[in-house]
């Protein structure tokens, strides 16, 4: 019966590290589409100097 206890365990340790990674791949992904953003406003604005990255 341990090790039914164990591989339940392990699961959850599983899951609760594929949503934290879930969640580090979401904030990063938003963070790279204002950063784009900025980009292209700068470019908009004729600040291409300080849009160059």
């Amino acid at each position: 019966m341990s090790n039914n206890k164990w591989i339940a365990e392990l699961k959850t340790v599983l899951q609760v590290a594929k949503a934290r990674l879930d969640v580090r791949e979401k904030k990063k992904t938003e963070q790279v589409a204002k950063e784009r953003y900025t980009v292209a406003d700068y470019i908009r604005n004729n600040k291409v100097p300080r849009a160059r990255i």
